[in-house]
């Protein structure tokens, strides 16, 4: 699910200039505990967990993926991470540069082929006039 938020949240943050929004270390830093239980923290222990999740489609206007999981979290799993950097080699036609070792990219370049069709279906929400969404 990570990989079909993290294009959604990169937008939110680009439009609405909000680059803290779904920042981790400024949520513990700023919240208590009992918060980042209401919003299903990944970071707290899923028994300690009780909240409805993060509401997702309540702040925004974007047509994101509903989660029950913070998306803070989900977009910082290591895998959604290491998708976006094999992404953005594979734009340019370098993923052999960054994985010289041989190895098989086939599920990697699944990840990827999710990654961009999310990518491509933000890019043409955003084109599109907010009357016609």
């Amino acid at each position: 699910m990570g990989l079909r938020l993290l294009p959604w949240i990169l937008a939110f943050r680009r439009e609405y200039k909000a680059p803290e929004m779904f920042d981790c270390e400024r949520c513990q830093a700023g919240t208590t505990r009992d918060y980042r239980r209401g919003i299903n923290c990944g970071y707290e222990r899923p028994c300690d967990r009780r909240g409805p999740g993060a509401a997702l489609n309540v702040p925004f206007r974007f047509p994101t993926p509903q989660v029950d999981e913070c998306p803070g979290w989900l977009i910082r799993l290591p895998q959604v991470w290491e998708t976006q950097v094999a992404y953005f080699w594979a734009e340019k036609g370098e993923l052999r540069t960054r994985y010289p070792d041989g190895r098989d990219l086939t599920v990697l370049m699944d990840h990827v082929q999710v990654l961009s069709s999310e990518q491509a279906r933000v890019e043409a929400w955003l084109v599109t006039p907010p009357e016609k969404r």
